[in-house]
């Protein structure tokens, strides 16, 4: 098998993955999806080339509710060389897309600009 084939093996089992859940396929397209990203895009946020993206997109997805998760996103981020709290946030933006904690994108992002404003003293 060339090398040619193998990537596109590979990026149809990550175009797969999305539909299941405990890929990291579906929390990359849920993401990417709500921040209004490309590929590129999602690349740079990790900092890692897009061709990094297929077989970080096949890793298993951390629970963030696990005991483990700090272990299991550490693993994840040294193998693809990128610093852990980058997937812990991705993660946990995730579960709050899933569980219905924000309604539209950028949501979040604008929850945390007011966090930057200054408090009114009384």
């Amino acid at each position: 098998m060339s090398p040619e084939e193998r990537e596109n093996l590979l990026k149809y089992a990550a175009k797969r993955s999305i539909e299941r859940p405990t890929f990291l396929a579906s929390a990359l397209e849920i993401y990417r999806q709500y921040e209004q990203l490309d590929e590129a895009g999602l690349a740079n946020y990790f900092g890692i080339p897009t061709t990094q993206l297929t077989r970080l997109a096949l890793s298993r997805r951390p629970d963030p509710d696990s005991p483990t998760f700090r272990q299991d996103v550490t693993a994840i981020a040294q193998r693809y060389g990128f610093p852990p709290v980058k997937l812990a946030n991705l993660l946990r933006r995730v579960t709050a897309y899933e569980e219905g904690g924000t309604t539209a994108p950028g949501f979040l992002m604008a929850a945390r600009d007011r966090e930057d404003e200054p408090e009114d003293e009384e």
